[in-house]
């Protein structure tokens, strides 16, 4: 929203002495005067460079809540080893993910071909929105890559860092790159960290808006619609305390890998399916099943497929149902469920 201030200047005259006198004078330079403001007016705006800002809130959150968000990493890749995924493996990747109605990606790092390549690849496969991750907030390459990002469409936002706040970086330097990024893009920059963390005042009201990875598994909520119970609270206690737009970057439940045998594929479509029926906007985590992740049992498990493309109950009813992508509400961009058509 912008704002013009005029400040206007008062002089104290002796009228009484001189108005008879100088009355001619008087009226010439008040319509001097008059003359200078209108033309001010109209004219002093061309010299004054318009601050960097957002998209409109309700025009950008109406777009976000239209889509239907998964978080991409490419299976085939393993940063441990420095092994990239082929761009043909990704491009069939994102190919099975179209197939089940997914509409957005959230990535996690611009680097290598997940920065040069993949925003073309992912607008060209027919998704309408890209959140671009920016693993390192001090990459140069990555920040190089989001700014060519920018400039396509499907380039919505970006959020950089991912669980990074106090391990990998500290809050002056995130906060420096997401300013920098958004001067830089006129885009919409952010941040992730986890649920918890966000009791610190100054994470919440950090960037653009809340994104945070919200997992109920490591709430000790295993049995799906107690999952989904914490989810909505969860989600309803980070609205109401930043007041503003929030969509959780990470939801949802593993299928395997816990000592109690509790999880199952049966258990994460259940949840996702109750989930889709509250107000809670998040992010489907994952797509892909993750090999490569082993620092905790569950790590390689949180997929809606396996890593090698096959379906697992819930991506086997997306991929059967054909589901349509939703539509917002007209009315408001905080009102309203994402996601209602999985609520079968």
């Amino acid at each position: 929203m912008f704002y013009t201030f005029f400040d206007r200047r008062r002089q104290d005259r002796d009228g009484k002495k001189t108005l008879s006198a100088h009355f001619p004078i008087v009226v010439s330079w008040l319509l001097i005067a008059s003359l200078m403001v209108l033309s001010g007016c109209s004219g002093n705006e061309k010299t004054t460079a318009p601050p960097t800002v957002t998209p409109k809130p309700a025009t950008w959150e109406q777009k976000v809540s239209s889509i239907r968000w998964v978080a991409y990493s490419p299976p085939s890749a393993n940063p441990n080893k420095n092994i990239e995924a082929s761009t043909q493996a990704i491009r069939e990747d994102l190919a099975v993910l179209r197939q089940a109605a997914f509409t957005g990606l959230v990535t996690y790092g611009s680097s290598g071909r997940m920065g040069h390549d993949f925003p073309t690849l992912a607008q060209s496969a027919g998704f309408q929105g890209l959140i671009m991750g920016i693993w390192d907030p001090t990459n140069q390459e990555e920040i190089a890559h989001a700014q060519a990002a920018a400039k396509l469409p499907i380039t919505l936002g970006f959020c950089i860092g991912n669980e990074g706040l106090h391990k990998r970086y500290e809050l002056p330097v995130l906060s420096a790159a997401i300013q920098s990024l958004r001067k830089a893009t006129g885009k919409p920059v952010t941040t992730a960290e986890e649920i918890d963390d966000y009791s610190d005042k100054a994470l919440l009201q950090l960037g653009d808006w809340v994104f945070p990875n919200a997992h109920p598994y490591f709430h000790n909520q295993l049995d799906p619609d107690a999952a989904v119970r914490w989810t909505q609270a969860a989600y309803d206690d980070a609205f109401r305390r930043a007041g503003r737009f929030v969509m959780f970057k990470e939801v949802g439940l593993p299928t395997a890998g816990d000592p109690g045998n509790q999880l199952s594929e049966e258990n994460q479509k259940r949840y996702y399916q109750e989930l889709a029926k509250t107000s809670a906007r998040f992010v489907y985590f994952e797509a892909y099943d993750q090999p490569w992740k082993t620092d905790l049992s569950v790590e390689p498990h949180w997929g809606i497929f396996r890593s090698d493309r096959t379906p697992k109950l819930f991506a086997a009813y997306l991929l059967k149902a054909g589901v349509p992508t939703p539509t917002p509400s007209s009315t408001s961009a905080f009102t309203g469920s994402l996601l209602l058509a999985f609520a079968r």
